[in-house]
């Protein structure tokens, strides 16, 4: 009996470290290169200081910063990320933030904590990525590997790796996604009870308050949740009902109210029309345009521009604003990874039995609508709004790419363990090496000597709990 608690002892321990190691190792990479993104167009994050600038009116006091207050107001183009309804990175990024502005942290190292937010993000995307994957394969004894491999996939992925040092919403989309498809799962393999829903309304309530890019998934995961709770419950209809019911009211306590403000505030209950309106002022104003939709149409842009080529480049390693990009082999390492396992997942028998089966058919054809509306999304705003040819819009979509991908490796290597985490370690050399070659090659100095404006501009400054 003993023995038998010893090995049971040792073999959680053992799983425990898979899930530890890909984290410590993405932290250390997210964290060092957070330290080397600069503040300017070739260096640094785009949108990055808009973005600060409304954590910065949070720890001033204004809790619920408005678009046209003017310490929220981006000066060049007279824009405010305040419009929007998804405030739930802002404040986290105030949280961050907070510890170094209360014990008066020059203004560099504020940044550097701010910066940690999406660190944090990044960390959580890929973590729940792994549950999702070890979920589906719970049968499989080796499933912790391939959880293990599923994180280092997306989280050494260069886009997300570069999204996961500097401050922006686009990362918390994809930790959004992953959270949204391992709640999914969780619910379709084990059965909808109150924790479950709970994970639900939390995925939901995060997607919902980070980016509207994300909100195809959170209509797939509000059909998945319905057809599969109701389906769990056939003779139990009104369990079923108290289950979505519940979920519902719980998702609406915590996200309503934000869009409540801004209908109240703006009469838009998104705020892109507030947005857009600020912008507009600012061009009749000055004469100066930022944003321009393509000349043609979609159509014409999807086929007669570079536009479905730049965003798919952009998407695996185009960093910044387009300025940046990883080493030709690291770029075609990563696709040649999404495509021959991508279809080995879409060939595999087994996979597709499953698929197929009542149990799984409807996540799979949401989680492919939802990738769609994702895509259309980004293509009609570059038609129409500003052509845009950044994968960074359609980053939400790796999540559900890097789950196939890391069943498309199962289904080829099963349980030659060796050889999936030797797959692990080339991912993150390819990655750790394509960034290194990036910062090199672009002269990346991160917060250096130069960047003194940039800094006093978008931090708190000093907080200190005397302050009156």
């Amino acid at each position: 009996m003993r023995e038998e608690r010893t090995n049971g002892h040792n073999l959680r321990g053992g799983r425990a470290l898979w899930v530890f190691l890909p984290l410590v190792l993405l932290g250390a990479c997210y964290c060092y290169l957070a330290s080397r993104v600069g503040t300017s167009l070739v260096d640094g994050g785009p949108d990055e200081s808009a973005r600060m600038l409304v954590s910065r009116a949070i720890l001033h006091g204004n809790l619920l910063p408005s678009g046209y207050d003017p310490e929220t107001i981006e000066l060049w183009g007279n824009y405010s990320y305040a419009f929007y309804p998804q405030v739930l990175c802002a404040y986290v990024t105030a949280l961050f933030e907070l510890v170094p502005c209360l014990v008066g942290a020059p203004g560099i190292v504020q940044l550097y904590f701010a910066r940690l937010s999406s660190v944090a993000w990044g960390l959580l995307g890929a973590w729940f990525l792994g549950k999702a994957v070890e979920t589906l394969l719970a049968k499989e004894q080796n499933a912790h590997v391939y959880r293990a491999l599923s994180m280092m996939l997306m989280g050494f992925w260069p886009q997300y790796v570069f999204l996961s040092s500097y401050v922006n919403n686009d990362i918390a989309a994809v930790a959004s996604t992953a959270m949204l498809m391992y709640a999914l799962v969780r619910g379709i393999a084990r059965g909808w009870d109150v924790s479950t829903c709970a994970v639900l309304c939390a995925a939901i309530v995060v997607a919902a308050l980070t980016y509207l890019d994300v909100y195809g998934f959170i209509a797939a995961a509000i059909v998945v949740f319905i057809c599969s709770c109701l389906r769990q419950n056939r003779g139990q209809r009104q369990r079923a009902l108290r289950l979505i019911l519940g979920s519902a009211l719980a998702c609406a306590v915590f996200t309503f109210p934000f869009f409540i403000v801004n209908v109240v505030r703006y009469g838009d209950v998104t705020g892109a029309r507030a947005f857009e309106a600020s912008y507009e002022e600012w061009v009749a104003a000055t004469g100066t345009e930022l944003m321009h939709p393509y000349d043609g149409g979609a159509v014409a842009m999807l086929f007669d521009s570079s536009f479905a080529k730049d965003t798919a480049m952009s998407f695996v390693g185009v960093f910044g604003y387009m300025k940046s990009p990883i080493p030709a082999v690291g770029m075609a390492f990563f696709a040649a990874l999404a495509l021959v396992f991508g279809v080995a997942a879409l060939l595999s028998k087994t996979l597709r039995s499953a698929c197929l089966g009542p149990k799984w058919r409807v996540f799979v054809a949401a989680m492919a609508a939802a990738v769609l509306i994702t895509i259309f999304m980004h293509v009609w705003r570059s038609a129409t709004v500003d052509y845009q040819p950044q994968g960074r819009y359609v980053i939400p979509n790796l999540a559900p790419l890097c789950l196939m991908v890391t069943l498309g490796v199962w289904s080829v290597l099963g349980g030659r363990e060796r050889l999936v985490v030797a797959l692990a370690v080339v991912i993150a050399l390819v990655s750790v090496c394509s960034m290194v070659q990036v910062t090199r090659q672009d002269g990346w100095k991160g917060m250096c000597p130069g960047t003194e404006e940039f800094v006093e501009r978008v931090t708190p400054g000093h907080l200190g709990l005397g302050r009156r």
